[in-house]
């Protein structure tokens, strides 16, 4: 009888390619090539080639986690992101080792080496943006960057506390907001100088990525470089 009851249960771990949600959900759709339901705890696991599809965009990684208890997917390995603008169509790539989509609040969380990239239009210009957390919140138009923020191309080298990315505006706000008060500096150093100028810091900064300009706000700084040394 024990043997019977452990082999029904086996049978409805049932392996699926695709799982639709319910319209009103933020959550489209998850497919992936092997899917399997453990019923008791009332979790999916998703492996290999997994697409979700949600309101603002997709996430592709090589594993996710389902929790219907908290409504949480966990993406695991390789995650890539595609997020679209709520108000242009704007689109902007997000990678990272893992990442946390609560699909309830609708907040998508990346984490493990997370960084954002910009790509100009002539498809010449890489910006990239990184930081050890990446928020995006679905219905808004803007992600929040906290924690070692770092702005790179091929102009120089932008560095803060915390940064919010506006999607459509295609702006960074540094030190701006919630951290205002931070005794953190922005620190900007450019690969492009025509002056001989180790760096420049202020309290807040104001990036324009598609016009590639910084605005220096509060208490600006210019550091030059020591002559013996350059």
């Amino acid at each position: 009888m024990y043997l019977r009851i452990k082999l029904l249960y086996l049978l409805t771990s049932i392996i699926f390619t695709t799982i639709t949600f319910a319209q009103e959900q933020s959550i489209k759709k998850i497919t992936a090539d092997n899917t399997e339901y453990n019923r008791k705890d009332k979790i999916i696991k998703f492996k290999q080639n997994v697409v979700i599809e949600f309101k603002d965009g997709k996430i592709f990684c090589n594993e996710a986690i389902f929790d219907e208890n908290n409504k949480n997917i966990l993406c695991k390995f390789n995650v890539y992101a595609i997020i679209i603008s709520t108000k242009d169509n704007s689109m902007v790539e997000i990678w990272s080792n893992m990442a946390k989509y609560d699909s309830l609040g609708m907040v998508l969380e990346f984490t493990e080496n997370p960084y954002v990239l910009y790509k100009n239009s002539d498809g010449k210009q890489h910006t990239h943006l990184y930081a050890e957390k990446i928020l995006f919140k679905e219905n808004n138009d803007k992600i929040i960057c906290v924690g070692n923020v770092k702005i790179k191309n091929m102009q120089g080298e932008l560095s803060c506390s915390y940064a919010e990315y506006y999607i459509s505006n295609k702006i960074v706000y540094m030190n701006y907001f919630e951290q205002e008060n931070s005794s953190e500096k922005v620190v900007f150093v450019s690969k492009q100088s025509s002056i001989n100028v180790e760096y420049f810091t202020s309290n807040k900064a104001i990036f324009y990525i598609d016009k590639n300009k910084i605005y220096l706000d509060g208490k600006v700084e210019i550091v030059f470089k020591n002559e013996h040394n350059s």
